[in-house]
């Protein structure tokens, strides 16, 4: 072999080297969890069934269309222990009311014996999860999310619109391992707990989720 020959083998080896290393770079790089990969094949469906004069009352149905499961939230508790989704006045337009199935961010103050928490339930390719809501205009605004002292009263006059949003979690041997631990206590959760092991090791359960919403309603 020649010396231009030798040098000519050596660049493409030293290119070669490059390109594997980048591509393995940029493999190990992919975020934990890719939006869109799971969020378009999950689809969550707001349905109003009555308008009676003290509430409403919806149909919440979350649909798995995908070829993969996921864990997704139901059963919401609130901070007092009431049972219900989580109703919110839309902080940018008042006139929409937010319900809500999902893990909230830790309140910057105590709230004495605080209960929220959801049920997980796997959500298997094909099928779907239905619950019933109920709005009644006697209410206000439910703890969570965490506004303090600032929780508003429904004014049915005031609520042109309406729209659901529901949390997800992946399908993941963390999660999975979680549920496990709790085998007898029931599949429950606030958000904080840490997942121990798989690739979401370290995370709080909180950061894992992702919120799939409804389209919005309009009165």
């Amino acid at each position: 072999m020649t010396l231009k020959n030798k040098i000519m083998s050596l660049v493409f080896s030293l290119v070669a080297v490059h390109v594997l290393a980048a591509i393995t770079f940029a493999q190990a790089a992919k975020p934990l969890l890719q939006k869109g990969v799971i969020t378009r094949s999950v689809a969550v469906n707001l349905r109003l069934l009555r308008v009676l004069a003290e509430s409403w009352e919806f149909e919440l149905r979350t649909q798995n269309s995908g070829n993969q499961a996921v864990f997704i939230m139901t059963e919401a508790v609130r901070s007092n222990g009431s049972r219900g989704a989580y109703l919110t006045l839309n902080p940018q337009d008042p006139s929409i009311l937010d319900i809500g199935i999902q893990f909230y961010s830790v309140p910057g103050y105590s709230i004495y014996a605080n209960q929220t928490r959801v049920t997980l339930k796997r959500l298997a390719p094909g099928t779907s999860h239905v619950e019933r809501i109920i709005v009644p205009f006697s209410a206000h605004e439910t703890s969570p999310p965490y506004k303090g002292l600032e929780y508003q009263s429904f004014d049915r006059s005031k609520l042109h619109a309406v729209r659901a949003a529901v949390g997800m979690l992946p399908d993941e041997e963390g999660i999975r391992d979680f549920l496990r631990r709790k085998e007898g206590i029931g599949p429950y959760a606030s958000g904080l707990e840490l997942v121990v092991n798989g690739r979401l090791k370290g995370k709080s359960l909180y950061e894992i989720q992702k919120i799939i919403q409804s389209s919005t309603i309009k009165f």
